[in-house]
């Protein structure tokens, strides 16, 4: 299942926490939303299950956190505890008859409740619905919606293939030879397709050299696939002795950077047991090998990527973007150089 938003409801009323809750789900449905809704009565499992937001990847958007906890737990213990380990999620500090106390807690240390929003059990669904528009308004912002579409289609392909490993063997004889016609039909047709458009690319190139780069560069992938014009962009970078890049070798960005987004962009992606990994796959039986084990530290395969291995991606991501900055500022500056030249010479 995908969701929008990840929920953890601290709560010892398992009665009122159940009724609420069927509201609150229908509330998020209503904003074409789906929610993950996670659920603890005791407030020291909290503590020691926050332990993982804190060294991994965030799970949590929202934390609704009751004030007064059976156990002794005031809820205020546990937010500064939150805000310790640095988790800035939103968080919603609700009691039935205590909100005066939670004001003034809040008032006597603003610093560790910043981000808190206050309710009692009379305005909590007014509130809650609040919290949960206000993160999915991150949904709408264009770099989000590029990655939700990934991310969404991505779920779908891992459904399809699921789907094609479990019910595949299980066809009759007829069944199976009537797919495997089809699939044959469609490869030979794209063989051929491809065989010739690359034939007649090459015998191009051969007579006329590149006379064409445009026509070239807008070629089907499967001809000049990206990593090819990132080594064409790499020889013309050399050539002109631009010394933008230096140690960022662009050989490093396609070994790095384009090979990680190739690996996971159709991939489902999910975040280990012990938060420490993302991990990929494309079936259900990937699904079931790459499972996070006992031992965190024992992940086996190559087909994960640990905080540290995301956070330094992230950061040559950074710096790679800012050097190609460079470059299409420079390619930018020519073509206002040349719209001048050519207004000059109007005028002349």
């Amino acid at each position: 299942m995908r969701y929008d938003i990840r929920l953890m409801w601290v709560e010892d009323m398992p009665k009122w926490y159940n009724e609420t809750r069927e509201i609150i789900e229908m509330d998020i449905e209503d904003e074409c939303l789906s929610a993950d809704i996670n659920y603890i009565n005791d407030g020291q499992e909290l503590l020691q299950k926050l332990q993982r937001e804190q060294e991994g990847f965030k799970l949590y958007d929202i934390f609704f956190i009751d004030y007064s906890l059976s156990n002794g737990i005031l809820g205020s213990s546990i937010i500064k505890e939150l805000r310790k380990t640095n988790i800035d999620s939103d968080i919603l500090f609700y009691s039935s008859n205590n909100e005066e106390l939670i004001r003034k807690a809040v008032i006597d240390d603003l610093g560790s409740f910043e981000g808190v929003y206050i309710a009692n059990r009379d305005n909590f669904r007014e509130k809650c619905l609040f919290l949960i528009k206000k993160n999915s308004k991150k949904l709408l912002s264009l770099s989000n919606i590029r990655g939700l579409l990934a991310d969404q289609t991505s779920e779908n392909d891992f459904i399809v293939k699921s789907y094609l490993y479990k019910k595949y063997n299980k066809l009759n004889d007829t069944q199976k030879e009537e797919i495997k016609n089809m699939v044959l039909e469609d490869m030979i047709s794209r063989q051929n397709r491809y065989v010739k458009a690359n034939e007649k690319e090459i015998e191009r190139i051969e007579k006329n050299g590149i006379s064409n780069i445009n026509k070239l560069l807008s070629s089907a992938n499967f001809i000049v696939p990206i990593e090819l014009k990132y080594k064409m962009f790499d020889m013309i970078i050399q050539y002109s002795e631009e010394t933008i890049f230096e140690k960022y070798t662009i050989e490093n960005y396609i070994q790095k950077i384009i090979k990680l987004r190739n690996n996971v962009s159709h991939k489902k992606l999910d975040i280990c047991r012990m938060q420490k990994y993302i991990l990929y796959y494309d079936n259900i039986n990937q699904f079931c090998n790459r499972q996070c084990p006992i031992n965190c530290e024992e992940h086996t395969d190559g087909n994960k990527i640990s905080v540290q291995e995301w956070m330094d991606i992230r950061k040559q991501v950074l710096e790679y973007g800012e050097k190609f900055d460079l470059i299409l500022n420079r390619i930018m500056a020519e073509i206002n150089i040349n719209e001048e030249e050519v207004a000059v010479s109007a005028e002349e």
